[in-house]
């Protein structure tokens, strides 16, 4: 690839003749190997739930269907999903994550001919100037705060694992246009009306390249963003998926690369805290979780959408609270 760049003009894609540029190795996209990641699977487990950080457990599904949609009270609690403690002193948030459970089903010859209960949850959150989180405050008691447009994390495809931070190629999508930016708005759905700035914790790996044989699957897991990795003067650390202080002391992981469980993504939160008050900032969390009826039933039975939407927010003391309906 270096002989042929030095040797042969690229031309541009989509049918424009003119002399194009190298914009860098990842350029144009050829690389089918990342020989910076070591493994070859994660250990992505939706149905393992019992971890440190994740001990939430789901079993009142001994309901007929109808009964089950409509029960209201019984969703796991979110708040003990997002905050919690590893031991007497370390206490962890979770920054994005999406949880689920299902109704566990014998496996018969009739297995594909019935229906299963299903409840998930999907949690993100989003970092704020403190004097924006009064409005948003206002919008939650308003019931309005769920019409508002949050943007999401994309996914990064073309950089490998790491040269994330560092790299140029890590810079070059950093950009509004691939959905990299350190910054970025809530604004109101209806007239685009600016409601805060925030910045997205997290980020997205994802090497999709599947015919190399260097492992058995894409690869998926959540890293820290780049605003988060900056302040909280992380580094990557020997293993993959973990982000340690200078000190050596692991702060942030997903915990699904290395262990049986949800991806997540996960912070200790005294530095965290530390963090957020020393650059006058918040954050905030919404989830949105729902429970179905999948697979195949009778098509007599219909079911309501049985959905739950919630905010969470932490007080002056540090403390989670929230709103939830």
């Amino acid at each position: 690839m270096a002989r042929v760049a030095d040797n042969f003009p690229l031309i541009q894609e989509y049918g424009f003749k003119e002399k194009a540029i190298y914009k860098g190795t990842w350029y144009p996209y050829v690389r089918d190997i990342d020989p910076t990641i070591l493994i070859s699977s994660t250990k992505q487990d939706e149905k393992n739930c019992n971890n440190w950080w994740f001990k939430t457990n789901y079993s009142n599904w001994d309901f007929k269907n109808e009964v089950w949609m409509n029960k209201k009270i019984d969703f796991p609690s979110i708040s003990e999903i997002i905050a919690f403690k590893e031991n007497d002193e370390n206490e962890w948030l979770l920054l994005d994550g999406s949880p689920q459970w299902r109704e566990p089903k014998e496996i018969t010859e009739n297995s594909f001919g019935t229906s299963y209960k299903r409840l998930w949850y999907h949690i993100e959150s989003y970092i704020i100037p403190k004097e924006s989180k009064n409005e948003i405050d206002k919008l939650v008691k308003a019931k309005t705060f769920w019409i508002l447009s949050f943007p999401e994390a994309g996914q990064r495809y073309q950089v490998f694992s790491r040269e994330y931070y560092w790299s140029k190629a890590h810079a070059f999508f950093q950009k509004n246009y691939y959905r990299g930016e350190i910054e970025v708005e809530i604004t109101d759905r209806k007239d685009d009306k600016l409601i805060s700035k925030a910045y997205l914790p997290y980020c997205n790996y994802l090497w999709e390249e599947e015919f190399d044989c260097s492992k058995e699957e894409a690869l998926r897991f959540l890293k820290p963003s780049y605003f988060l990795f900056k302040g909280l003067n992380m580094k990557q650390g020997k293993h993959e998926g973990e982000f340690v202080n200078q000190e050596n002391e692991l702060i942030c992981f997903d915990p699904s690369v290395n262990n049986k469980s949800l991806s997540c993504l996960l912070v200790k939160k005294k530095p965290f805290i530390k963090f957020l008050k020393e650059n006058n900032l918040t954050i905030f969390w919404k989830a949105f979780g729902e429970k179905q009826i999948l697979g195949n039933y009778s098509g007599k039975e219909r079911y309501a959408r049985n959905e739950k939407r919630h905010y969470f927010s932490l007080n002056d003391n540090e403390d989670l609270v929230g709103d939830s309906n």
